[in-house]
């Protein structure tokens, strides 16, 4: 079973539209706290303890109720929201951190940074326990095999590397003009690994010989995030864009290679994307997040948005971290990272029960 938990970067832009007029906007499909369905009651936000002291650039699960974050305050943190409580927190780096990801095989946080380090930390230690060969500028994507034995990162510096994580030896970097990486992830039981770059295309790479394979249709927009459904047979990506140009999310058949859908209805650049688990018989879920303080639950097959949560005050949001219990956690640029709690049996019509009920 994999166990690997992975968030990427984010990516957003400068400025965004004003709350209320984004909010209105969105008012049919928004079940939050501050504007509750006619037929749910509101329930309070919880503010527990904050994780970060600056913005938050991204997340992954670890367990039921805990993340692994990473921000703008240099600092990687595992925080368990059920208790309210910073389980761990590692200062090592010297600048932002990008990107992470977590195995509880290995019992271990891997991190990316602006100070262009790949870190392993574990929760015995207040320092890495390990450091990979640095790449020449931002380490923007990270993901570790299913086997926790390998690790791929990607970097603004064009190249892909992998890493043998028992020795911490570089297996070999690939270069790619103009690949400007915005995201890794591991297609489960596979040595492919999925990436987006700058240069608008999905990547597939076979990384035993650190070849791309497969490359998309060059999109209109830069592909920001990317993330691999669980059976490894589909990938969603993730566009940036302004007032609804771009701004898209498109789901791909990586078995035919092919785009399939395209998901429409932020109005600006979507930092992150997930699969959502959902249980067995329901019907299959993703959900993005973007600048736009809109988080989004999708019907994966149909397009169709079931609900949107307005993270009023959160600024961009760049991160997702989605739980088989039906709760979300979102990273933001201004209000540290926000728990959404949906419910699959509670639907109206073509509209799923969604609402945010912590933040820290």
């Amino acid at each position: 079973m994999k166990t690997v938990k992975r968030a990427c970067p984010c990516f957003f832009t400068e400025s965004s539209p004003s709350s209320s007029g984004r909010y209105n906007k969105h008012k049919q499909d928004v079940y939050s706290v501050e504007d509750p369905s006619p037929s749910n009651s509101a329930v309070a936000v919880q503010h527990l303890e904050a994780a970060h002291r600056e913005s938050v650039l991204c997340v992954c699960p670890v367990s039921a109720g805990t993340t692994a974050s990473g921000g703008a305050d240099n600092a990687v943190v595992i925080y368990d929201y059920q208790k309210g409580e910073v389980v761990k927190k590692w200062t090592g780096h010297e600048k932002e951190v990008k990107c992470l990801c977590y195995s509880a095989e290995a019992e271990a946080v891997f991190s990316g940074s602006r100070d262009l380090r790949v870190c392993m930390w574990r929760m015995d230690s207040d320092h890495p326990v390990a450091e990979f060969e640095k790449h020449d500028l931002v380490v923007s994507a990270i993901d570790i095999d299913t086997d926790n034995k390998l690790l791929c990162t990607g970097s603004r510096d064009n190249s892909v590397r992998l890493y043998d994580i028992p020795t911490t030896h570089t297996i070999g970097k690939a270069h790619i003009s103009r690949n400007l990486v915005t995201c890794v992830a591991w297609l489960p039981n596979s040595m492919e690994v999925a990436q987006t770059s700058e240069d608008k295309t999905l990547k597939l790479w076979d990384m035993r010989r650190l070849e791309v394979i497969h490359t998309s249709i060059i999109k209109q927009y830069i592909q920001t995030s990317c993330a691999v459904s669980p059976d490894g047979l589909y990938c969603l990506t993730t566009s940036n864009g302004f007032g609804g140009h771009g701004c898209e999310a498109t789901l791909w058949d990586l078995r035919q290679r092919q785009l399939l859908h395209e998901f429409k209805g932020h109005e600006q650049t979507i930092g992150a994307c997930a699969f959502v688990p959902t249980p067995e018989g329901s019907r299959y879920l993703v959900a993005t997040c973007s600048s736009d303080a809109l988080l989004k639950i999708w019907d994966r097959d149909t397009a169709r948005c079931l609900s949107t949560v307005c993270i009023e005050g959160g600024g961009q949001l760049t991160g997702l971290a989605a739980f088989d219990n039906g709760e979300l956690c979102c990273s933001s640029v201004k209000s540290g990272i926000h728990v959404v709690k949906f419910d699959t049996a509670q639907t109206s019509g073509n509209q799923l029960l969604a609402r945010r009920y912590a933040t820290y």
